[in-house]
């Protein structure tokens, strides 16, 4: 519980500070307005102008939405690719510890060894066992209990990577929402001007159209990669866990 609120705190304090910074390089890029004559020959900060055209000229959209979209995509994908690494849901020195303890037959040790660990092949003897004290189940139960178990324990991981789906098939149609509000603008300015609008007065509706598409697929490109990538090698690891869990029960069959 305490992890997870720290993590939740680091959050919502980075989301602020990125927000701030947002604004704070808004507020600067308007103060030091290029003019024309400047930018046409070329007189001026390239960096300057990459924030000002992917950043500030995106409008709120992108500062207050699809930034933080963006950070926290990245947090997911971080946090993640932790949670769901071979050395925390599968490591291989836990699994040949639990097969040697199987092969001498003794369910109360492997009850035990289980109980110590919290990765897939682990939790999902351990949850077994325990289950089996509630009710008269067989071998064939037995495997049951764990396949299930292991079946549950897979779903609850997968629902937190189903976050970066989330954040992946959102992020698109913020930006699609940007585009459109964009597009408008520069309509609202055409008829203003009576049909001859200038070029620099339909360059903020475009922009904010464009960065903001930028974003959104800025955003999901990446989210929806990692999503799959974690999701196949999750339910490699399952499939993984519940072959290298028979193997461990056909050990002990011979007490049911």
């Amino acid at each position: 519980m305490n992890k997870n609120w720290t993590r939740l705190w680091l959050l919502v304090i980075s989301l602020f500070v990125l927000i701030g910074l947002s604004a704070q390089l808004h507020a600067q890029g308007e103060e030091s307005s290029l003019d024309e004559s400047a930018v046409l020959e070329g007189d001026y900060d390239e960096g300057v102008s990459f924030l000002r055209q992917f950043v500030i000229e995106g409008g709120p959209i992108v500062w207050f939405v699809l930034m933080p979209l963006s950070f926290y995509s990245c947090y997911q994908a971080i946090d993640l690719s932790i949670k769901t690494s071979r050395e925390i849901l599968l490591p291989e020195e836990n699994t040949k510890q639990l097969k040697k303890i199987a092969e001498k037959g003794d369910k109360e040790v492997i009850k035990a060894a289980a109980a110590k660990q919290d990765d897939l092949l682990s939790y999902s003897l351990s949850r077994a066992f325990n289950l089996v004290k509630t009710k008269e189940v067989g071998y064939m139960g037995l495997q049951q209990m764990v396949s299930d178990v292991l079946q549950e324990r897979t779903l609850e991981i997968l629902r937190k990577v189903e976050r970066l789906n989330l954040t992946g098939n959102i992020s698109p149609m913020v930006g699609l929402f940007g585009t459109v509000f964009g597009m408008i603008k520069s309509f609202n300015t055409i008829v203003e001007a009576g049909g001859q609008p200038d070029a620099s007065q339909l360059a903020g509706g475009i922009s904010i159209a464009l960065v903001t598409t930028f974003w959104g697929l800025f955003v999901a490109i990446p989210s929806l990669f990692i999503y799959g990538y974690l999701r196949n090698k999750l339910e490699a690891m399952a499939s993984e866990a519940a072959v290298e869990a028979e193997t461990v029960l056909d050990k002990i069959e011979g007490i049911y």
